[in-house]
């Protein structure tokens, strides 16, 4: 059972179950001409690629439902589908976000 595993081990198990089924933890929300979204998935990409997380980067554009949702405050990072930020990104918020 996995509260049979350590901490450890439970995370690599984790890891493995969001890659067979896609689904990384960390999404950005994201639009065409969006300096600050250029900025945030910089930040994204640099901090998953060193913790060795994927990501996806989704437009508002081509969704309805994301654009009501989030048009005035892209970028906006979800983090296990919670958003973590909204506008502007750190490293360090998204290290924490991703460490819990």
């Amino acid at each position: 059972p996995a509260d049979a595993l350590c901490p450890a081990h439970a995370a690599q198990v984790g890891l493995l179950l969001r890659l067979e089924v896609g689904a990384p933890r960390v999404v950005v929300w994201s639009r065409a001409g969006c300096h600050l979204c250029t900025e945030a998935i910089a930040v994204v990409e640099a901090v998953c690629r060193e913790l060795g997380e994927a990501f996806e980067v989704r437009s508002v554009d081509g969704d309805p439902q994301a654009l009501a949702a989030y048009a005035e405050l892209i970028p906006v990072v979800l983090v296990d589908d919670a958003v973590i930020a909204q506008w502007r990104i750190t490293p360090d918020q998204l290290r924490a976000a991703l460490s819990d």
